[in-house]
């Protein structure tokens, strides 16, 4: 199968930042006091002036805006917004961190642009301002994630922490994560898509999954390199971890397990001890055995190929489905993320924008 993830490319920025300004896009972490943590492109440290002047404007743009009523009783003001002509800035404040996402809409070129595709036509149109926060918000559950909530505990006592080296190693990563939460429509519609295949071949996997499942855990997927194959749970795991829901403050565990780059396996257990990963691997390797005997592998990614094929639907160049009861989407004509540039995403976002919900069922068909 062909590469089907964003090539994750790198900008050196010199200390003049002139390289800064020629970025179309780019995404910064840094803490209250204005101590460098994460860049998209350009290095920390060269950057770390700039880090520095935004902590200090920011608090100076939210007492302009302060209201003693609301704003001092609740001990909040947050400037979520900065636009000019050419220019915008999302902010989003998690604890003691500041996500930033700049988006420069001037003309010419820039040195993120995809120059492997053919030119697109520039669209006036920006992104909105509820995908960039939704961008910052999947930023932001990374990047806990690979530090966990227990650094704000540190930055509350210590303020001036230095948490860079904290994060070294981390930063592909976290590349990968702008680059995706970019270009595909998951965040935007904050819903996964399933892989689309026979019934009889979901059945079959399914069966594979009951019959050799462990014991000891929460819930579990079975997924390709992009898409969820199948959703399996415990029920009464289910319950003990519904009360706290997936979030910072509550640990989950995870098993994961890739047999082929677009075959795996994630287990989500509430219990770290030896013998319930043991208990996970033993299982992993009798669901892929059974699933590999059958030869549904092959036919998983043969499912994977035609997800992103095109159809010739005459005036319509895509269409796009989402279901909101179950918060799944699925997408045809939708290219894979290699594939995507500014004009697919921006066509269906804006598209989106201007359809009302009249069902539980939401469609969105872009005209070419």
């Amino acid at each position: 199968m062909e590469n089907i993830y964003p090539t994750i490319r790198s900008i050196e920025i010199g200390e003049e930042l002139e390289e800064f300004y020629k970025i179309r896009k780019n995404f910064l972490i840094f803490t209250e006091a204005g101590k460098p943590v994460y860049t998209r492109f350009g290095d920390e440290m060269v950057m770390a002036p700039f880090f520095a002047t935004m902590s200090a404007i920011i608090p100076k743009l939210q007492s302009y805006f302060w209201n003693n009523n609301q704003n001092a009783k609740e001990q909040s003001n947050k400037v979520r917004w900065l636009e000019s002509e050419n220019f915008q800035i999302a902010i989003l404040k998690k604890g003691n961190f500041l996500y930033l996402c700049l988006s420069n809409y001037g003309k010419g070129k820039f040195l993120d642009d995809d120059i492997t595709k053919k030119p697109v036509k520039f669209l006036k149109a920006r992104e909105t301002s509820s995908f960039v926060r939704k961008q910052l918000e999947f930023l932001h559950l990374q990047f806990v994630s690979l530090m966990t909530s227990s650094v704000n505990a540190q930055l509350t006592k210590r303020p001036n922490l230095d948490i860079k080296t904290s994060i070294a190693g981390l930063e592909r990563t976290l590349d990968m994560m702008c680059e995706i939460g970019v270009k595909s429509p998951s965040i935007f519609l904050e819903a996964f898509q399933p892989l689309r295949m026979p019934e009889n071949v979901r059945k079959a996997i399914e069966k594979a999954i009951e019959i050799n499942k462990p014991q000891n855990f929460a819930c579990g997927l079975l997924v390709s390199a992009l898409n969820v194959i199948s959703l399996f749970s415990d029920p009464t795991q289910i319950d003990y971890i519904k009360p706290h829901g997936i979030a910072e403050e509550h640990i989950l565990y995870l098993y994961i397990n890739y047999v082929t780059p677009n075959a795996g396996i994630i287990i989500v257990c509430t219990d770290h001890a030896s013998e319930v990963f043991f208990e996970c691997k033993v299982s992993s390797a009798a669901i892929f055995k059974e699933i590999s005997e059958r030869g549904l592998l092959e036919i998983i990614d043969k499912c994977t190929i035609q997800m992103y094929e095109q159809f010739d639907m005459k005036e319509i160049n895509m269409v796009l489905i989402r279901n909101n009861l179950l918060n799944q989407y699925t997408t045809y004509n939708f290219p894979l993320l290699t594939k995507v540039n500014e004009m697919h995403l921006q066509q269906v976002i804006h598209r989106l924008i201007d359809l009302q919900s009249t069902s539980n069922i939401r469609k969105a068909m872009v005209p070419v």
